[in-house]
Order: C-alpha cells, then structure tokens, then sequence
C-alpha cells in the first residue's frame, strides 16, 4: 500500500508543494483510504468523505492500522455543502468515482456540488479514466496485476459493454478474486461516459478555470 500512497503523493507532487501552513484538503471519494492516508503521512490536513459506509470503514481501519487517524465521514457529493463551507484549498474526487454518477445531469450536479467547497483560488481535481482511448481501443476485458491490501492480494477483472460517448458504459461484470480464499465477487457498476472536451466545455460554462 505504501507504494500505491508514494505514486498518488508523486502524481500531484506539485500542487501539494504549492499548499500554504494549515491548508485543507478533502477527499471527496476515499474508497479504502489509500489517497486521504498519504496525505495525512505527509503532514496534510484531510478530511475524507465517501458515499459507502463500508468504504469509510475501510478508510478508518487503514488509517489506523498506520497510525494516521484523520476525520472520515459517510457522505454523498450532494450532500458535502450541507456539511462543508468553501472550506478546502484542494478538493479530491479521484479514481474515476465521478462516472459513477447515475447520468449526466447528475453528475453536473455532484460537480457543482464539489465546487461549493472548493475555497476562491482553490483546486477541484476530477480524476476519470481516459474515456476517449477506451472508446478508441474498444478493449472488453481488462485484468489488473496482482494487488495487495491489507495482508491480501486481490486480482480484478472488467468485462466492459461500451456504447460511446454521453452513455453508460455498463461494467457487465467486475470479478474480484481474492487470492487466500479463492472467492469470487461479481458486481455491476454503471458508468457514465463524458468526453473529454465535452467536460472542458462545461467547466468553461461554469466559469471554472481548468
């Protein structure tokens, strides 16, 4: 896990760097906390939200188990302006989380909702997988390396259903293996596909610097 935290710290090396004393930063989709824990190891001060409560249990336990105890809190985008001011000079939604969204309205709207706590002169970083080489390469099946979490190692497998840009791409399966059970998880995961200039247009419509 330590090598996962060292290349996320890396990746956005220079925009942390660029952080004043006592900045804040939210991690708005944590998933098992990787991201929020190496933030914290690095002396930053995080707050991670996250819409499942497993995966906020799962940020809690790994902070822990490093002794990196940090505020993780169950909440949906919607609701982070409800529980935030513009509060944030750095706001996370990374791992492609924001195309989980349930369409595209839906999404406008979950990103607006980040923008509220971004502070004026903050950053909003949106992480999504590169939709336009996926369309472009049309690849059905998608197999990880072997990773480890936790004392466990995991192998995942898509099997993609792609229709193009502005629609769900249905993941039809996601087959988890968990190496010391040998147990299979199958789960279906909409997501929904913007292209990328498309995502460049609206955020100029919202008048949001990119």
């Amino acid at each position: 896990m330590r090598v996962w935290e060292e290349a996320f710290i890396e990746e956005f090396r220079n925009l942390l760097n660029s952080l004043i004393k006592n900045a804040k930063v939210l991690d708005s989709s944590c998933g098992n906390g990787i991201q929020a824990t190496a933030l914290k190891r690095n002396g930053i001060n995080v707050i991670a939200t996250d819409i499942s409560e497993e995966m906020i249990n799962l940020t809690r336990t790994y902070a822990q188990n490093n002794n990196l105890p940090f505020p993780a809190k169950q909440l949906s985008w919607e609701q982070l302006p409800y529980n935030f001011e513009d509060d944030f000079d750095i706001v996370f939604c990374y791992g492609n989380s924001i195309s989980h969204s349930l369409d595209k309205e839906d999404m406008l709207k979950n990103i607006r909702s980040l923008y509220k706590v971004t502070k004026s002169g903050g950053k909003l970083v949106i992480d999504t997988r590169n939709w336009d080489k996926v369309i472009k390469d049309n690849v059905r099946f998608v197999t990880s390396d072997v990773k480890e979490y936790m004392d466990k190692k995991y192998i995942f497998t898509y099997i993609w259903s792609l229709n193009g840009f502005d629609e769900n791409a249905a993941v039809l399966k996601y087959y988890l293996l968990k190496l010391s059970m040998t147990k299979r998880q199958n789960a279906f995961l909409p997501d929904w596909i913007l292209h990328h200039l498309s995502m460049m247009n609206l955020s100029g419509d919202w008048k949001i610097a990119v």
